[in-house]
């Protein structure tokens, strides 16, 4: 069975909902007026695809408010410019609605009928209007639930409590130093003495500046001659020559008689000794790298870079988006120290390229989705008044991969159910103290209601009525 609802202008998404409960058609075309503000904003769209859903049946849309069309649209709604023939012409299960032809003949058989007619229907009908002023009675309303936000979806899970999300990323580099704090001995001076060299043979015997000569015992330390010395042509002939430590530090300071070597082949035709110590080898305390160092200055630099990965990447968001600092993660993908471990140095350098990515949430499908699971706190009767909603993310509860688990408070206003179909059918054609007082036992008011006839002298309520529900969001919150 198929059925088309008229739309009031002033008809909210919550009267909307009551028109489909109410019938008995599986398909049902809603025709919205031009100026019908409720079906202008995309969460009600949401929520009336919802409520079709829940109900099985098919909704279709006819409307010429741009606004209107396009979201819906994007909700999912099949959306003409006038009701499609098929709904027009009657068939077993179906309901037979007017259509614009038959009214426009209507219309002129009356207008040709009685001129007359016309114009005292017109005064008495069409013209007068009542405008009902409710203030129901509300009562507050609130609930935490836990939501996720989930990168592999597309569209809100209400069953699973789910909504979707983007990854965010970029590529960030950073310079970072700290100063050393190890310390040690490091070799310095180089030992300087004396050697003599004896002369093994009968002929002059030349040793060349340069000729290494060294202990033999130990570590065999090493000494170089710093000048040329020609041994006399006697065996036994000796002379002395200055000497300096390969090496600096410590190690060059020994005693005497300990250096008794020499390398090379100058070693066949000489021999040599010292007979004084050498002396002037030392070594200072200096500042070296350590692996402490370089995991302290990673660590640290690690986590400036988990605070400026969020800022950055909150200069990506799109309008209404927010990037939990819970889901930031920084992956570094290349750094370079400027010193090894043990070399000396002061101050230790670090340049490092991280990844930083995160996930961003819509903070619409959040409230939406919390506002779904808030409806299921409502009373039965009752209903959930788009007034006074309002929505407070608490904390993050935990970070799985991509997915942010978070929970989220919602809070509102309820008010027992009103039917404004219901209101104009019981008080249209009753005395205006008659229709107050229906209206005074009907429903839980905070005020008293208003009926305002127009013109005055009016003295029943007219044809036309309009409805206007209008809670007061402030005096069940004391």
């Amino acid at each position: 069975m198929e059925e088309v609802i008229y739309l009031e202008d002033d008809d909210d998404i919550a009267t909307v909902r009551q028109r489909l409960e109410r019938t008995s058609a599986r398909k049902v075309l809603l025709v919205v007026p031009k100026r019908c503000r409720a079906l202008t904003r995309a969460v009600n769209l949401r929520l009336l695809r919802r409520y079709a859903d829940a109900l099985a049946m098919e909704v279709a849309l006819v409307a010429r408010n741009r606004v209107t069309r396009v979201l819906a649209r994007e909700a999912g709604f099949a959306v003409f410019s006038r009701v499609p023939r098929g709904y027009l012409a009657p068939s077993a299960g179906r309901r037979l609605v007017p259509t614009r032809e038959w009214l426009m003949n209507a219309l002129a058989f009356v207008l040709l009928s009685g001129l007359l007619l016309s114009f005292i229907a017109a005064a008495l009908w069409i013209v007068p209007e009542a405008v009902v002023t409710l203030v129901p009675t509300t009562e507050p309303i609130s609930h935490t639930v836990e939501l996720q936000a989930n990168p592999d979806i597309e569209a809100i899970n209400y069953q699973r409590g789910e909504i979707p999300a983007r990854v965010v990323e970029m590529e960030i580099e950073a310079k970072a130093q700290t100063a050393t704090v190890a310390k040690k001995d490091v070799p310095d001076a180089r030992a300087t003495g004396t050697v003599i060299f004896i002369n093994k043979r009968n002929e002059p015997t030349v040793i060349p500046q340069g000729t290494i000569v060294r202990t033999s015992g130990g570590s065999n330390v090493k000494f170089r001659t710093i000048e040329e010395v020609v041994l006399p042509a006697a065996i036994g002939a000796k002379a002395e020559v200055g000497v300096i430590a390969i090496d600096p530090g410590l190690s060059g300071n020994v005693d005497a008689w300990q250096i008794n070597t020499i390398e090379g082949v100058t070693s066949l035709w000489a021999e040599v000794i010292n007979d004084a110590p050498t002396r002037g080898g030392t070594v200072k305390w200096v500042s070296v790298v350590t692996t402490e160092d370089k995991n302290r200055l990673r660590s640290s630099l690690l986590q400036r870079l988990q605070q400026e990965g969020y800022n950055r990447l909150k200069e990506q968001l799109e309008e209404g988006e927010f990037v939990p600092p819970e889901s930031v993660v920084i992956e570094p993908v290349g750094e370079i120290f400027d010193k090894e471990v043990d070399e000396q140095a002061d101050v230790l350098s670090l340049e490092m390229r991280v990844t930083a990515s995160g996930t961003a949430i819509k903070l619409e499908d959040a409230h939406t989705l919390a506002q779904y699971l808030l409806g299921f706190e409502v009373k039965e009767g009752f209903q959930l008044l788009p007034q006074g909603l309002e929505f407070q993310l608490e904390k993050v509860t935990r970070v799985e991969g991509r997915r942010v688990y978070f929970t989220m408070s919602a809070s509102g206003l309820m008010a027992e159910r009103i039917d404004e179909g219901e209101i104009r059918e019981e008080i249209r054609g009753k005395p205006i103290a008659a229709a107050e007082e229906y209206l005074r036992q009907r429903f839980q008011l905070d005020e008293e209601p208003s009926i305002v006839v127009t013109p005055d002298w009016f003295g029943r309520i007219p044809f036309r009525i309009r409805v206007i529900v209008s809670p007061n969001d402030t005096s069940s919150r004391l």
